[in-house]
């Protein structure tokens, strides 16, 4: 049995990437946080002269969004090129790297030569100490829904890489966060590093990206 779905992509996907446009939607989605953000609410700094976090709750605590994509797929989606579609390829190909990989070793020992896991370290390595991280991709990441709780306890690429990187003392004493689409239209998977989930919805993206519902083969 395969299950086969349809994404539809509006060519303005790319002004997400732009100007921090991200920032916008993420604020939006943690204010709608009744869960993992429970009773907080948050502050956008948008003006950072001096390098200043994106975000601030009401605790104190400070927040860096960074995207998950690499300089390589940053061009793709750049205004020189614009290639949505080159853009597509090489993030499914990430993606499947994981399951393609764990096949291959029966182990997670593949994981710092992977795509993801290059990028993720990089980002960190761009947050100050007292910072913990956000990481967006408005692409679904990992195969996620909140009606089919086997993707829900399972291991995943991202509970692996974040593993690996703490292991090797990369994450320190700050939290990490995700932020990507789920298997449903408009709905936007917010989770923690305890793999923690809320399912958000954010029809505020509905006009980027369109998720059919699945036709099984």
């Amino acid at each position: 049995m395969e299950f086969d779905r349809t994404m539809y992509i509006d060519n303005k996907y790319r002004d997400l990437f732009s100007n921090r446009r991200y920032e916008e939607y993420i604020f939006c989605l943690l204010g709608k946080s009744t869960d993992i953000f429970m009773g907080m609410t948050f502050t956008w700094i948008d003006s950072q002269p001096h390098g200043e976090c994106d975000f601030k709750d009401s605790n104190g605590e400070k927040y860096d969004a960074k995207l998950l994509i690499d300089s390589k797929q940053g061009a793709l989606i750049g205004e020189k090129k614009n290639d949505i579609l080159l853009w597509i390829k090489a993030t499914i190909e990430e993606i499947n790297e994981f399951p393609r990989r764990l096949r291959e070793t029966q182990d997670y020992s593949f994981i710092p030569k992977t795509r993801l896991y290059q990028i993720m370290k990089d980002r960190i390595a761009t947050v100050e100490e007292d910072e913990n991280v956000i990481f967006f991709s408005p692409f679904p990441l990992v195969t996620d829904s909140q009606y089919n709780y086997l993707t829900q306890f399972s291991t995943d690429y991202l509970d692996a890489v974040y593993k690996c990187l703490t292991e090797e003392g990369l994450i320190g004493n700050r939290r990490v966060y995700y932020i990507y689409h789920s298997q449903e239209q408009d709905v936007y998977v917010l989770r923690d590093d305890h793999s923690a989930r809320e399912y958000i919805s954010m029809p505020e993206l509905d006009s980027l990206m369109t998720i059919s519902d699945p036709i099984i083969s």
